[in-house]
């Protein structure tokens, strides 16, 4: 089992149980970004939450770009 740390918390509509897609770093222009993974939020503060892991192809690292799946 693996946690990762967001950036992301109840300020911005994060509720326990959402799902974030984890991508590499800023896709290079017409390029489209790579999907590394999915990780699951458990506990939400203010400005931060906490998930787990759910799937990954690669490590994730302090900078991957996340999208929000409500």
């Amino acid at each position: 089992m693996d946690f990762v740390y967001l950036d992301k918390g109840s300020a911005d509509g994060v509720d326990p149980g959402d799902s974030f897609l984890v991508y590499t770093g800023p896709a290079k222009r017409g390029e489209p970004r790579k999907k590394i993974g999915e990780v699951q939020v458990f506990l939400v503060k203010d400005h931060s939450s906490t998930a787990i892991v759910r799937r990954s192809t690669d490590t994730l690292t302090r900078g991957n770009m996340v999208d929000f799946n409500k």
